[in-house]
């Protein structure tokens, strides 16, 4: 006779803060993830970011503000990754001139860093 038990654990848990910005708790600092886990994470985190942006911008539609950005936002981005769908960029786009240009966001910085 044996007894068996399959026991979930929450890994990571992702979500919106008060202020749109996408909060990420793990049970330890350093979290190892298979590559699939690691995949759904990131999937999970572009997902939440995406709705932390649109949050955003409909509270600052709402308040009569007509854009947000920040110091650091900088060159043309790649309407893909604006929309969070970065795998779907091959890393260049179009500037103001139509010129064809690298990429800007921070998912081809991060790659190159890498």
């Amino acid at each position: 006779m044996s007894i068996e038990e399959t026991v979930t654990r929450t890994v990571a848990d992702v979500e919106i803060t008060d202020e749109y910005r996408v909060a990420l708790r793990t049970r330890k600092k350093l979290t190892d993830l298979s590559p699939d886990a690691a995949m759904a994470l990131a999937d999970e985190l572009a997902e939440v970011a995406i709705e932390a942006a649109n949050g955003l911008r409909e509270d600052a539609a709402a308040r009569g503000i007509a854009s947000i950005s920040h110091g650091f936002d900088g060159g043309p981005v790649h309407p893909e990754c604006r929309d969070g769908k970065c795998r779907n960029c091959d890393g260049r786009t179009l500037n103001g001139r139509d010129e064809m240009v690298p990429c800007t966001h921070s998912c081809h910085v991060q790659a190159v860093a890498s």
